[in-house]
């Protein structure tokens, strides 16, 4: 049976938040979470404040190693 709808553009599936938004949100409340500084974390984590900050805002990605 042929798709009635085949040809007429869909809406693109709802993917949810992206991946970098719901990881820096993780990583921020896990850090409040353990009354850990921005600095005192990044400095832990080998990477700057600003670039931890970036993540924690879903504007920046971390490498894997990073991670």
């Amino acid at each position: 049976m042929a798709n009635p709808r085949a040809g007429v553009a869909q809406p693109a599936p709802n993917l949810g938040t992206p991946i970098e938004v719901d990881l820096g949100a993780r990583i921020r409340a896990l850090r409040l979470a353990r009354g850990a500084t921005l600095r005192a974390l990044a400095a832990q984590a080998g990477v700057t404040e600003s670039f931890l900050s970036q993540v924690e805002r879903g504007v920046a990605s971390p490498s894997i190693a990073s991670v």
